[in-house]
């Protein structure tokens, strides 16, 4: 069910309507806020704006890098079970050329 929290972010309130809990909002709130924060402070002069946007910047890249390598797992996956399945016609043909179950 949809929930409606209220959360501070470089010193802007924010109202989100989501389905997560809100522990867990407020978690990915604070390091927001944190992140915002330390880029207003090591950027000089940096608006709010400009920060949201770098932060937005260097998520984007982490999930387009994440995405990639799931990506990789994924096919890695799919041959490891084609293996698996490949071993175990294997094993069945080798089975019934011993005479064995």
């Amino acid at each position: 069910m949809k929930e409606k929290y209220t959360v501070e972010v470089a010193g802007l309130q924010i109202s989100i309507v989501t389905d997560e809990e809100e522990a867990y909002v407020r978690t990915i709130a604070d390091k927001l806020d944190r992140q915002v924060n330390s880029v207003i402070m090591s950027k000089g002069r940096c608006t709010k704006t400009e920060a949201a946007i770098f932060c937005a910047l260097d998520c984007m890249d982490a999930r387009t890098k994440a995405e990639g390598e799931l990506e990789i797992i994924r096919r890695q996956l799919a041959a490891y079970m084609k293996d698996i399945d490949d071993l175990k016609a294997e094993n069945d043909e080798l089975k019934k050329l011993l005479g064995t179950k």
